[in-house]
């Protein structure tokens, strides 16, 4: 009995790891960067075609369209990082800050993502949906 028990244990521990690790490289993890703080994301199943919603650490429902903005710390850089990143660039907020448009929704966070981490790059953020809460 005691050799049918250690090889179910065994059994039960390799299906538990390979179900482990099966979640872990299949899970898509979703954040931002906030100032040098990371801050990550679940995703809502309030999405719709054009805006994915997400839920912060502190409960706040955000959405992120198809639209990130962007701080350069040279204005010069602009052009070639919109060809390496294929954004347009759909206004010019104050010198210096873009708000640019990524071909979908599903690129948003990523892209800001890689954005922030560029050295000619001040920040790069979604350009959220906050939700308004009445008085």
């Amino acid at each position: 009995m005691a050799k049918y028990t250690k090889g179910v244990t065994m059994i039960l521990k390799a299906i538990f790891l390979f179900f482990s690790l099966f979640g872990v490289l299949s899970a898509t993890e979703y954040f931002y960067y906030n100032g040098d703080k990371k801050v990550t994301l679940i995703k809502t199943t309030q999405s719709n075609e054009t805006i994915n919603y997400y839920t912060t650490p502190a409960n706040t429902i955000i959405g992120v369209t198809d639209e990130i903005m962007i701080k350069l710390k040279d204005s010069t850089m602009l052009e070639s990082l919109s060809i390496k990143y294929n954004f347009l660039v759909i206004d010019t907020l104050t010198e210096n800050i873009y708000l640019i448009k990524v071909s979908n929704k599903e690129e948003t966070l990523p892209m800001a993502n890689e954005l922030y981490l560029e050295d000619s790059v001040q920040y790069a953020s979604p350009n959220f949906i906050k939700s308004i809460d009445k008085r």
